[in-house]
């Protein structure tokens, strides 16, 4: 039963470790104290650092530039076992800033959980779509106001040919009411 028991332990443990270290998004799992880390391979990669200093750097790589009262706002919120999401930057060991959503949260056993994802390309995509946004929102602006200036200028031409034709209607009636002789001349020159 003992040999059992162990057996199916061990094969937990290597399950276990097989789909902590095949997960695409970094997990980091450390004590409260953050003295214990355990880290799978993809959040190794993710920041460029060996498994080994992340251990042993686990506080300052991923130190948050927060206040020290909105992470002790935090910590108290996971330690009351609620799951936080917040999305910010980190720095590689090659010194470039990734985007990263962190989602962390309290396991059962008392060890702090948290699920690293980078959403560099995300940010970047948004980023084009918004600028893609403003430009359209610019571009229908033009039209609208194009559109504006067109139908103004109509307005003028009505208001133009109205005039005309007022002015044409008082010259007709001026000249068919006329009481003394009235001629028009055209001379035409060769």
């Amino acid at each position: 039963e003992r040999k059992k028991a162990i057996e199916s332990l061990r094969i937990s443990e290597e399950n276990y470790r097989q789909l902590f270290n095949q997960a695409i998004d970094g997990i980091f799992i450390a004590t409260p104290d953050g003295q214990k880390v355990d880290v799978n391979e993809s959040g190794c990669k993710m920041l460029e650092y060996s498994l080994e200093e992340l251990q042993n750097n686990f506080r300052v790589i991923l130190a948050n530039e927060d206040s020290a009262q909105e992470v002790e706002r935090v910590a108290k919120e996971i330690l009351a076992g609620r799951k936080i999401i917040n999305e910010r930057q980190l720095r590689t060991k090659s010194g470039n800033l990734i985007d990263v959503e962190v989602t962390t949260q309290r396991l059962s056993d008392g060890r702090i959980q948290k699920l690293v994802r980078n959403i560099t390309e995300r940010k970047k995509a948004d980023q084009v779509v918004l600028q893609t946004q403003q430009e359209l929102q610019a571009l229908l602006n033009t039209s609208d106001n194009s559109r504006k200036a067109l139908l103004s200028v109509i307005e003028d031409q009505k208001e133009i040919e109205e005039a005309l034709r007022k002015s044409e209607k008082s010259f007709r009636s001026l000249f068919e009411n006329i009481t003394q002789g009235f001629a028009l001349h055209k001379i035409i020159l060769d």
